[in-house]
This record gives C-alpha cells, structure tokens and sequence, in this order.
C-alpha cells in the first residue's frame, strides 16, 4: 500500500489561482470577512432548490487520476471546508432554514449520487450569530459512486432555502486524496519510534 499511496498525487484546489476548472460560482479572493484567503463563493441570488457550483475535472490528467484513485475504494477520498458566514451569508434579519447539499456524478452504475443536508442538522441560521461557521467533510470515492474507467467524474455543491432567502457559503480546500490504512500509519510510527530509541542509546 505504501508503493500504492506514493504513486498518486492529490487534487487540490484552494482557489488562489482562480475558479480552477470550477464554474455556476465566483471567487471571492478574501472568503468570508473572518477568513482572510480566498475561497470560493456560491453563485445564488434566489432563495430554494439550486445547484449553485460544479466542477467537471477536465483539466489535465483530472479525470485519469480520479479513475486511478478510485481503484483504492474507501481509501480514496473527497475533502472540503464549507464556510458560512452569518454576517454576510444571508439578508439582514433573516431567522431561517437553508441546507447545503454534495452531488457526485458520473456515467457508472450509481450515476448521481446525492447527499442532502450536509452541513447541519437543524439546517437553521439564526441573524443573531456572528462570524464565520466552517465544517469539513469527507467522504469516501464509494460514497460519492464513483468507481474507476467511469470515463468521467463531476462534482456539485448546492443549497435549499427558503424561497426568499439565497444561501450564501463558501467552498474551499477541496482534496481529492488517500487516507493511509491503519497498518500503513502504524509501520510509519513504528518506524518514528524506532529512530527515536536509536538516537537515544
């Protein structure tokens, strides 16, 4: 598995650069006023059911290292902060509902595989809150249906609301990566312990 994990490298888009490949969003180069870099913003101006950012990976190699990753199943893996700013996220006075939803697509058997709600439980915004709320996710290539020579890979972030009321997060730090197995942490510590002993005698 070590020879597994060197072979792949991570996607990672922090939104630095630009949209990188990402469109339906627009980035905001501070991210919320409690951020300070940038991230990037959904594009919603109405309130209810929206799909308001996607990302297609078609950049290259994009879509050859998803495929290669998901030939790792569990341990290959989706992350990403969502921020919401209650300063700013929503209209002035606004006590209500929102939800923020993942969508993963793709032209295998699972096709759209949709996760609702992610962000919070309650899904309530109180106008009462200050600063920034960021959560990070991650879910695992078989969770989001995606299996390897799909032939493509897309990614969606959207939200539900009230209808008068837009849902204003943000996207940010999003990887697409390998989480070692356990027997590849603990020779890795091991090793680190081995080293350490070592030194000491």
């Amino acid at each position: 598995m070590l020879g597994a994990a060197a072979a792949h490298a991570d996607l990672f888009y922090s939104f630095e650069t630009g949209l990188e490949g990402f469109t339906k969003g627009s980035v905001s180069a501070t991210g919320p006023a409690s951020q300070g870099s940038a991230s990037l913003k959904a594009g919603a101006t109405v309130g209810g059911w929206q799909w308001t950012i996607q990302k297609d990976f078609n950049g290259p190699g994009e879509q050859a290292e998803i495929s290669s990753l998901a030939g790792l199943g569990t341990n290959a893996v989706l992350k990403f902060d969502i921020i919401v700013d209650h300063a700013t996220s929503f209209p002035a006075g606004s006590n209500t509902w929102y939800q923020v939803n993942l969508a993963a697509n793709s032209p295998g058997t699972l096709g759209w595989s949709q996760i609702a709600d992610i962000f919070a439980p309650d899904g309530w915004h109180d106008q009462t809150s200050s600063g920034a709320l960021t959560k990070t996710f991650t879910y695992s290539f078989p969770q989001l249906g995606w299996e390897p020579n799909e032939g493509w890979y897309q990614l969606h972030v959207g939200a539900n609301s009230d209808a008068s009321v837009p849902v204003g997060f943000y996207l940010d730090n999003v990887r697409l990566t390998i989480i070692p197995e356990p027997t590849v942490t603990g020779l890795a510590l091991l090793g680190g312990l081995i080293v350490l002993l070592r030194r000491r005698s």
